[in-house]
């Protein structure tokens, strides 16, 4: 039932047209208006909180969220992940990285300005996040964010080795040189690649 109800909460979402940051009715006005349960309604937006469709703000309502393109169900519930899926992941961030930071060279954008951090990986994180906002698809950005966030969350960067010093690929990238910058990305570590 919730499925159902859930599938009819997006669909009064989709044909009010209720945008990004628009508040819900409440649970009583959607029970109403869609003829179910309270409780069925308060389950269908629990899950669509789960899947970052709806926010709810203490005191305030339910609003329409702008939903990641990109959810990975373990950081979504806070699960500890075990090392070796974690390599996979930070792979998976690696490959959006480079794509992130290649599209970029590509364009005619200005460099973001950033602050120089502690370590090679808060540098580059940093650097990734601020060009993902700036190239075309913003799906390679979603994904890059939900890989790196979950990263983070399991402390994956604490022990990990610099492959190289950060000023030689903070050069390269200042410098716009390609071939240089595609050779220092592959030296992150993507086993198989």
């Amino acid at each position: 039932m919730f499925e159902q109800v859930t599938q009819q909460i997006v669909d009064h979402i989709d044909s009010t047209p209720l945008e990004p940051g628009q508040k819900l009715p409440t649970e009583r006005q959607l029970s109403e208006l869609l003829q179910v349960s309270r409780s069925s309604v308060r389950e269908g937006i629990k899950v669509l909180e789960l899947l970052r469709f709806l926010e709810s703000k203490q005191g305030e309502g339910t609003f329409v969220a702008s939903p990641q393109p990109y959810i990975i169900p373990s950081r979504v519930i806070n699960k500890r992940i075990p090392t070796l899926e974690l390599d996979h992941y930070f792979q998976v961030a690696v490959m959006c990285a480079k794509t992130i930071v290649i599209s970029f060279l590509k364009s005619e954008e200005f460099l973001p300005d950033h602050q120089e951090r502690d370590s090679f990986w808060e540098n580059f994180c940093q650097l990734v996040s601020s060009l993902g906002k700036e190239i075309p698809n913003p799906y390679f950005h979603s994904l890059w964010e939900e890989s790196y966030q979950l990263l983070l969350a399991n402390h994956f960067f604490e022990g990990k080795q610099q492959p190289f010093e950060w000023s030689e690929l903070d050069t390269a990238i200042q410098k716009r040189d390609l071939q240089e910058t595609i050779y220092l990305l592959d030296l992150l570590g993507i086993e198989g690649a």
